[in-house]
């Protein structure tokens, strides 16, 4: 498992730490990202989301990049998202902020098993073409 340190960001004036983890395997699950969130003041409520590869998409490689390739992808570049973009985790934040998320007041992790799925319903700065 390769680990990032911890970084800061600041999302509508509040402050964050966030860290992204990759998990290889050589299993047929492929690799895994794993971005956690905590809020600056306390580390008792992080907000975990574990992205792994599955079907057409290919997550870890190169590491942070989750990468979509429809069953036509000869035909069309892929679409991927850079998970060491602050931009990409600050549009994450606000999305589990509204959702209820509360690191301030509630003192238990918030564990997102399947991230995949957030990608179709999130609005997040996606890329074109090779990373």
């Amino acid at each position: 498992m390769v680990n990032m340190p911890l970084r800061k960001i600041t999302v509508e004036g509040i402050p964050y730490l966030w860290q992204r983890k990759s998990r290889h395997s050589q299993e047929a699950s492929g690799g895994a990202e794993i971005l956690t969130v905590y809020w600056a003041q306390g580390k008792n409520s992080p907000l975990r989301i574990r992205f792994q590869s599955n079907g057409n998409w290919r997550v870890g490689y190169p590491q942070g990049i989750i990468e979509y390739r429809s069953n036509h992808w000869q035909n069309q570049p892929p679409h991927w998202l850079n998970l060491n973009r602050p931009a990409v985790v600050a549009a994450l934040i606000q999305h589990f902020r509204k959702a209820g998320w509360n690191p301030q007041e509630i003192k238990a992790p918030l564990e997102i098993a399947d991230g995949l799925r957030l990608l179709e319903t999130v609005d997040l700065p996606w890329g074109d073409g090779i990373p």
